[in-house]
């Protein structure tokens, strides 16, 4: 399973969905006993989650939180059938290939929004407008328009009252 990786870690999808009615159909899932068909969705959960199960009966019972007597007398050959060995470990390779569909749709999304970010970016340089373009040229009324002289109003920018600062002395005397 190669995913890209970015500049963070690809977070792993956070469930699988099930339907009842596909269970319930599975002539392999009716077959098991109740004890069976708990320690199965069971170990499917820990696939989920952990995506394998050691291989050594030991193990996988401390694992899955069960006496060796409670896990041996569920784990028949009908609960090993869901199962297969990868690399020392079983795994469950109906929700690996769930695992990777959804890794793989959330790739083409993120390359599909990629693409379109990249397109919206180069429409906007092609669009984008020079600061000449930008401005709006003069209309009629506004060509004849003179600006109007301002003068200021007298004593802005003069103290009312006389400072006896010596730091304002030398700034106006430089002034």
């Amino acid at each position: 399973m190669t995913h890209k990786s970015h500049s963070q870690p690809v977070r792993p999808p956070p469930a699988f969905q099930e339907y009842a009615g596909d269970w319930l159909a599975s002539r392999a899932f009716r077959e098991c006993s109740l004890a069976e068909r708990g320690l199965l969705m069971t170990m499917r959960f820990e696939c989920w989650v952990n995506h394998s199960l050691p291989m050594s009966r030991e193990s996988l019972a401390r694992v899955l939180g069960l006496s060796l007597t409670e896990f041996d007398a569920a784990y028949s050959s009908r609960v090993k059938g869901f199962f297969s060995e990868k690399d020392g470990s079983l795994i469950c390779p109906e929700l690996e290939a769930y695992r990777e569909e959804l890794m793989n749709r959330r790739d083409a999304m993120a390359a599909g929004g990629r693409k379109g970010g990249q397109r919206t970016q180069a429409k906007q340089k092609q669009n984008e407008a020079t600061l000449e373009s930008t401005l709006k040229g003069l209309s009629k009324n506004e060509k004849q328009r003179t600006e109007k002289q301002k003068t200021e109003p007298s004593g802005y920018g003069k103290v009312s009252t006389p400072v006896d600062d010596p730091w304002i002395k030398a700034y106006d005397s430089f002034s």
